[in-house]
């Protein structure tokens, strides 16, 4: 029996009838895109773009390093954020959360501090090149500063106060 003899004898034997060559090729195409589909659907889906980049996770900055409960300043724009944080807890008024922000960015919980911050201390000396600021707590809405405020030696140089600061 030759093999054209055996392919039509097999088909025949197992559908009853030999079909049609449209038919034999028809079959064989679906069977080759259903494994392909087969294969697709087989293959984990990875929610996560290719080409995205690693993200590195925000590393938060203690500003009491020393744990004493004080917020450590050491730069004029830290000095500046203190009068929106007038009770040195480390939580600044709501119209002062911007700046206190900039100033003291990615700051832990409490700055740092071990329990409730108290207050500020210098860390360095500051030059302010003759600028002019209106002394802690002296805006007009009359409340002043109610904390801490350790110079720990360090001094301010080159700084004016605004006419009518109180001192």
């Amino acid at each position: 029996m030759d093999n054209t003899a055996h392919v039509a004898h097999y088909t025949r034997s197992h559908f009853g009838f030999t079909p049609p060559p449209r038919l034999r090729t028809f079959v064989l195409a679906f069977s080759v895109i259903a494994l392909l589909a087969l294969a697709f659907l087989a293959t984990p889906f990875d929610p996560a773009p290719r080409h995205a980049a690693a993200q590195t996770p925000t590393v938060l900055v203690d500003y009491d390093t020393d744990d004493d409960n004080l917020i450590e300043v050491s730069t004029r724009a830290q000095w500046a954020a203190i009068d929106h944080d007038r009770d040195g807890d480390g939580s600044p008024t709501a119209t002062g959360t911007t700046a206190w922000q900039t100033a003291f960015p990615d700051a832990m919980a409490n700055a740092g501090c071990a329990s409730t911050c108290e207050g500020y201390e210098l860390t360095t000396d500051l030059d302010f090149d003759g600028e002019t600021f209106t002394a802690l707590g002296g805006s007009s809405d009359g409340d002043g500063y109610a904390a801490t405020l350790e110079g720990n030696g360090f001094q301010i140089h080159n700084a004016t106060l605004s006419s009518g600061s109180p001192v």
